[in-house]
Order: structure tokens, then C-alpha cells, then sequence
């Protein structure tokens, strides 16, 4: 609370506050994926993993849905008063996520009314993706279109999330 009041007092806008956690988030977040991108590496071999086929398009994906997920993260992160109930809430959240968008069951399994569902999150979009550049080796236009279509539907759910975020944080601030 202390830290709070004392961003409150300061002459710090709080647009600037925000812009300062997002890009802190940002940072955070490329780090990560970076490591995950060197793991990758290291566990499939230099040479299998550059010679997969829409390699770079798989990279890609993985960065959009990266920084699609740190809005997320942030926006729980606003809307939990509480620092314990961060873990409480985000386990469920994300575990359904995964099962309803085809994470740990493909896409092809998934009954309709589940993916009908699933379209209203950003890893569905990023699963079905990646089962489309799995599935081809050469993309033709249509197929590029479709993979253009679904990195901007990850970035539009980033867009709103942060938005929603910022709803949040000046509500809050106002409620104080």
C-alpha cells in the first residue's frame, strides 16, 4: 500500500506508470522467450531445428502469442488485489485456457462447441496455426493469408487486454 500511495503522490503521470510496467513486462517476457527459443535449439539439434519447414513462421507465432500473453498476465495482475491469489486464480485460468484452445488435446479431437468457444481466446488462434504450418511444408497464398489472419487476431487480443488493463488501473485509482 505504502509503494502505491507513494506512486500516487509522485509526479509520475500514471500513463507513464503504466507505459513503464508494460515495457518492463515486454522485456521481461522477449527475455523468456529468447530462452525458450536457445532451449528449443539446444534439445532438437542446430540442424533439425533449422531445417524445419516454416521454421521462421514458427518463431514468429511463438513471439506474437508472447507478447499476447503479457497483457493477459497483466491485466490479472490488476484485477488481483491480493498477491497470494495470483497463483489461485492463474493455474485454473490458464489450464482451461490450454484444454478449451487445443493445447493439450489437438484441435481435430475438440468438438465443435468447444472450439466454437476457443475462438474467443488467443491460443486458439496460436494452436491452430501451428497445426496448419505442421501440416504443410510450402504455404500457398490462401494458406499465408490465414496465417496473417491468425497473428492478428493474437495481437487484437493483446490490444484489448491492454486496454482493459488500463480501464482497470484508473478505475482503482479513481476508487482511491
Amino acid at each position: 500500500k505504502e509503494i502505491v500511495r507513494r506512486m500516487n503522490s509522485s509526479a509520475t503521470s500514471l500513463k507513464s506508470q503504466i507505459v513503464q510496467l508494460l515495457l518492463v513486462f515486454s522485456i521481461f517476457g522477449i527475455i523468456i522467450w529468447l530462452l525458450s527459443l536457445i532451449i528449443a535449439f539446444f534439445m532438437y539439434g542446430r540442424i533439425e531445428f533449422l531445417k524445419s519447414p516454416n521454421i521462421g513462421l514458427y518463431i514468429l507465432n511463438s513471439f506474437v502469442m508472447t507478447i499476447t500473453a503479457l497483457p493477459i498476465a497483466y491485466f490479472i495482475g490488476m484485477i488481483v488485489k491480493k498477491t497470494e491469489m495470483i497463483n489461485l486464480i492463474v493455474t485454473p485460468v490458464s489450464l482451461g485456457i490450454s484444454f478449451i484452445s487445443g493445447v493439450f488435446v489437438e484441435l481435430s479431437v475438440l468438438g465443435d462447441t468447444v472450439k466454437k468457444i476457443g475462438r474467443f481466446l488467443p491460443v486458439y488462434w496460436y494452436e491452430d496455426l501451428n497445426d496448419m504450418l505442421s501440416t504443410y511444408s510450402e504455404l500457398s497464398k490462401s494458406q499465408l493469408n490465414k496465417v496473417y489472419t491468425n497473428l492478428l487476431l493474437q495481437l487484437l487480443f493483446a490490444v484489448a487486454f491492454i486496454g482493459g488493463a488500463l480501464v482497470v488501473t484508473k478505475y482503482r485509482r479513481e476508487e482511491k
